[in-house]
């Protein structure tokens, strides 16, 4: 193989063109004063050549003994192979004279750099200053060397302090995490207790779940809603009894202190007929009379109800009296916790004159039943003075009595039907019927109708809770028995008197089928005051059906009559 192709002269050849490269280089390195800072970079550049040149070689001299190992196949012989092996040597003692002369330099510039740097930190003079140094430098030395070793002990001790402070916040670090792992271990068994004992309450739930839903049931859906109605007073009775009971009151007590705690509060209330007994607190009653302060902002059951009751007692205690006192505000009320409460309302009333006054007055209504506009004013009265004895009713107190005005004729029993037209026309001794400027110049015909609206629609969601409706009275018409009470005057003040009044602007009610504002609506009155004050009202809405239903009724009945006859004489 000739030299031209065999790639060990190639290659042979640009190692020796980088070799001389790199020797000319190394030469104007030489020349280049330790002062600028060129000789430096190019120190680094001939480093890193040398270290290029060198692989180069070795790779060569791999080549050149694997052709060693069967010289006959590259077509070379023994004195090739030594050629070869002695230009490598050469070359690699040429790459490692250069390479040992650049390192000998830099540490030469390096040694020369490093003494000036000592002569500046030590403040040795130099070669001009020698002589000054050798007068001065010797005490100047000392100075410095001890300055220096005590600056160094003290950033010792410091770092000593410091590492203390490390330790002790590593100690304390580690003590945080074992109490925090502490409180985990003892969270995780409260968890646990915790679940076992939602899986038993849940387990209970659904068992109480599934009972109370067979209950409603069959108690369908007036049921459901006297459940409802009762539980919420049951949970006002608990919330009540925990405002006034205080932590010192919860002790056992025998049977006869209670009932002697029972006798003391009832006696308490009693004193002021009901009305004025917010202060009166006892251990052991829960179902007493629940206190509410319509000053004080704070919001309280059936405030369309309340109102007008205590209207209704204004009402009563004009007629009796002959006054017209108004309405000025409400103050405050007592009240039962049964379905049908009594009320015991104090108010604010004042009489229009020259120079108006105002009173305080007492009244207390009774609901005898729920859903249906059936009560009595049992009490409408001025509120006595401090200095003056109250007045207190004769009969003994009891919290919640269904007591009703004492009537006879056509104005006891169930309500009567709707009067016919004829009746209406021809019988003007029992029925008047007033103009629209007469029923508008009362108030409490208006009243008995916002009565009996309020009190058949009691509900959650009923009007005695979301507000009155715009109703508009059509016509008015009233029934009185005595021939004597013919002026309209006294019919209107009338102690016994049954007003039907027409009217629209109900949208529905629990007691009607037809809905709709514009459905021209029925209602039936019954006022009754008696001998001793009581004025009870009773209510219904009426529509022909109920005449059809009493009429059936009335049919059955005879007819059970007439088989029952037919038994006996068979």
């Amino acid at each position: 193989m000739s030299s031209a192709q065999d790639p060990f002269y190639i290659v042979k050849e640009e190692i020796q063109d980088s070799i001389d490269k790199l020797q000319s280089t190394f030469h104007k390195w030489e020349r280049i004063s330790p002062d600028m800072g060129d000789q430096a970079h190019v120190a680094k550049e001939l480093v890193a050549t040398c270290g290029s040149i060198e692989w180069q070689v070795d790779e060569l001299e791999k080549a050149i003994t694997v052709a060693a190992k069967d010289p006959s196949w590259y077509g070379i012989d023994e004195a090739e192979l030594e050629k070869r092996r002695r230009w490598t040597s050469n070359a690699r003692t040429q790459v490692r004279n250069v390479k040992s002369g650049v390192l000998a330099g830099k540490v030469s510039s390096g040694a020369g750099h490093a003494s000036e740097v000592r002569r500046e930190l030590m403040r040795m003079p130099n070669s001009g200053e020698a002589s000054r140094y050798d007068q001065y430098g010797g005490r100047d030395d000392d100075g410095f060397v001890q300055s220096e070793s005590d600056r160094q002990m003290l950033l010792i001790k410091q770092q000593d302090e410091e590492l203390d402070e490390l330790s002790k916040s590593v100690q304390r670090i580690g003590g945080v995490g074992l109490t925090i792992h502490d409180e985990l271990v003892a969270q995780e068994r409260i968890i646990d207790e915790l679940d076992t004992e939602m899986d038993s309450t849940k387990n209970r739930l659904e068992f109480v779940q599934k009972k109370v839903g067979m209950v409603m049931k069959k108690a369908g859906a007036k049921g459901q809603m006297m459940m409802i109605c009762f539980l919420l007073v049951l949970s006002d009775t608990h919330k009540e009894a925990q405002e006034n009971m205080s932590t010192e009151d919860a002790v056992c007590f025998t049977g006869e202190e209670y009932a002697r705690h029972v006798r003391e509060y009832w006696r308490g209330v009693a004193e002021s007929d009901g009305f004025d007994s917010e202060d009166i607190r006892s251990p052991v009653v829960l179902t007493g009379l629940f206190h509410y302060d319509c000053q004080s902002g704070r919001r309280y059951p059936d405030p369309l109800l309340v109102k007008r009751y205590a209207l209704l007692g204004l009402h009563r205690f004009n007629i009796l009296q002959g006054t017209s006192f108004e309405l000025a505000a409400l103050q405050k009320f007592n009240k039962t916790m049964n379905l049908t409460s009594s009320y015991y309302i104090t108010l604010l009333a004042n009489e229009p004159g020259a120079i108006p006054l105002q009173k305080t007055f007492q009244v207390r209504v009774d609901e005898r039943k729920y859903d249906t506009l059936d009560l009595t004013v049992a009490i409408a009265r001025l509120k006595k003075d401090q200095n003056e004895a109250a007045e207190t009713t004769k009969e003994p107190f009891v919290p919640h009595f269904c007591c009703s005005a004492v009537s006879d004729g056509v104005f006891q029993g169930p309500l009567p039907d709707w009067p016919s037209d004829d009746a209406l026309r021809h019988d003007r001794n029992r029925f008047y019927e007033l103009e629209i400027s007469e029923w508008q110049a009362t108030d409490w015909i208006s009243l008995y109708l916002e009565l009996l609206i309020l009190a058949t629609d009691r509900g959650m969601f009923g009007v005695a809770q979301t507000g009155l409706p715009q109703v508009q009275i059509l016509k008015v018409v009233i029934e009185t028995e005595e021939e004597n009470e013919k002026p309209l005057d006294k019919r209107l003040n009338a102690r016994r008197a049954h007003v039907y009044i027409t009217f629209t602007g109900l949208p529905k009610s629990p007691r009607l089928v037809e809905i709709g504002e514009h459905v021209e609506r029925k209602a039936i009155i019954r006022r009754v005051i008696d001998d001793s004050g009581y004025l009870t009202l009773l209510g219904k809405f009426w529509s022909g059906k109920d005449t059809e239903q009493r009429s059936k009724t009335r049919q059955s009945e005879e007819k059970v009559e007439s088989s029952q006859k037919r038994s006996r004489l068979c």
